[in-house]
């Protein structure tokens, strides 16, 4: 491990390898990647950094929730998307989530992994996992907190 990636936060705990779950089948179930290499660079090759970005991925397992994620607020946008409704065509509309949300929606309003894994932007940590790729409960108020927690960040929290 380079100390870049202990520095950047990307360093996964193996203690809560045995604990969690999620980690009962291995990295590659939902980073893809090579799991017969023992080296990190072929390891690596196929990797998909973000594997929560497609709903499918933790859909495997909580189907109904990523479901009803699909449909949410944080998910869809659509608040976003009716402010600004009028002042964009038809055409426009149809790349909005894929040109905003990308480059500005994305660092709040994103995927499972952004807020049960992932340490949000708006934390002050720009990257890296939450305790070594811990996974989160909804009910973990330091998650909802970042970006819903008061004053500092007006316009967001809700």
């Amino acid at each position: 491990m380079k100390a870049e990636d202990y520095y950047k936060g990307y360093l996964v705990d193996s203690a809560l390898l045995a604990k969690d779950p999620h980690f009962s089948q291995g990295c590659d179930i939902c980073h893809k990647g090579d799991k017969t290499s023992t080296k990190k660079e072929s390891a690596h090759k196929g990797l998909v950094c973000r594997p929560s970005d497609n709903l499918k991925t933790c859909g495997r397992c909580h189907g109904k929730i990523a479901d009803t994620y699909g449909k949410s607020l944080h998910y869809t946008t659509i608040g976003q998307r009716q402010g600004v409704m009028g002042r964009f065509s038809k055409a426009e509309l149809k790349t909005f989530d894929k040109k905003v949300f990308e480059q500005s929606c994305r660092s709040c309003h994103a995927s499972c992994g952004d807020c049960h894994v992932k340490s949000p932007p708006v934390s002050g940590i720009s990257m890296g996992l939450i305790q070594g790729h811990k996974f989160v409960k909804k009910d973990e108020a330091k998650t909802c907190a970042f970006c819903h927690g008061g004053a500092r960040l007006p316009g967001i929290h809700g």
